[in-house]
Order: structure tokens, then sequence, then C-alpha cells
């Protein structure tokens, strides 16, 4: 990695920390004063970890959690459909809510389970061939013959 690099993540970090402390203090603030509902909501939570734990969680981790944990809408396939996620609040006041599920879904590409091609889903033209191959030539007859025996297409 340059030090280019480097610099560019430490100044996201820096960044990402000057925010959390912006909107901590623009919270509390709003929760003295009684402006908003989630703000009092937020400051009066149960905690349950130290400060910075918290602080990372609540101002860092929950800025990007859309980008793990999605839910899907069927069964992975070749592709499968995400569940679009929305919480009120915008950018800056979206960490003090929870995401609701929308009825809008995103159709993927599903690369993340090595099955982007499809095989491993079930369909009409595959799925017959694959099972009629496993049984005419035996699970192993890809592996070595010291693994599962010799057979015909060995042969």
């Amino acid at each position: 990695m340059t030090r280019l690099m480097e610099l560019h993540a430490y100044w996201g970090y820096a960044r990402l920390f000057a925010m959390g402390v912006v909107r901590e203090y623009v919270v509390r603030a709003s929760a003295v004063l009684g402006l908003d509902a989630a703000s009092r909501q937020y400051v009066g939570r149960e905690r349950w970890n130290s400060g910075w734990v918290e602080f990372y969680k609540a101002h860092m981790y929950k800025l990007y959690v859309d980008c793990f944990n999605r839910p899907i809408a069927n069964a992975p396939d070749a592709t499968f459909d995400v569940i679009v996620r929305k919480r009120p609040g915008g950018h800056f006041f979206g960490p003090l809510h929870d995401f609701q599920c929308t009825d809008e879904v995103h159709t993927c590409v599903n690369l993340g389970s090595y099955n982007y091609l499809g095989f491993g889903g079930v369909d009409r033209f595959c799925v017959p061939k694959a099972r009629r191959s496993a049984l005419e030539e035996g699970w192993s007859s890809c592996a070595p013959r010291t693994e599962g025996g010799t057979l015909q297409i060995h042969r």
C-alpha cells in the first residue's frame, strides 16, 4: 500500500470520527431542548457497551450497516432479489433510526456464492442432466481412483 493510500484511509477514519463527534453533540443538544423524539430516545437508550465501542457502533458502523446482512426475497440462484431498506433521518440523523423494509426489490447477480452461472439452483435444463450424470457415473468420477475406485469413465 502506498503512503497516499494510507493517508486516504486515515483521512476517511478521521472524517467519520469528526462527523460522529458533531452528530453526538447535535443529538444531545436536540434531546436537551426537546426538539426531536428520536434524539431523546437515543440519549435515554440502554447501553450495552463501553464508551468507545458505543460511539463506534452508533456513529461509524451504523452508517454502513446496509452493506451487510441484506435481506433477500427469493432463493439464491444465479440472481436474487434484494429487499430495499430505508430509514428516516437522511445521512446525518440516519444512524438514530433502524432500517425499515420496503416493497421495492433490486435484482442482483449472485457473485458471492460461486453460483453466478446458475448451476446451484433448480432449473429445467441443468438439473435433469446433472442428476442423470451423477446417477450414471457416480459421485467420485472426478476424484482420483484411490478415493472412489475405478469407474467406467476412468477406463
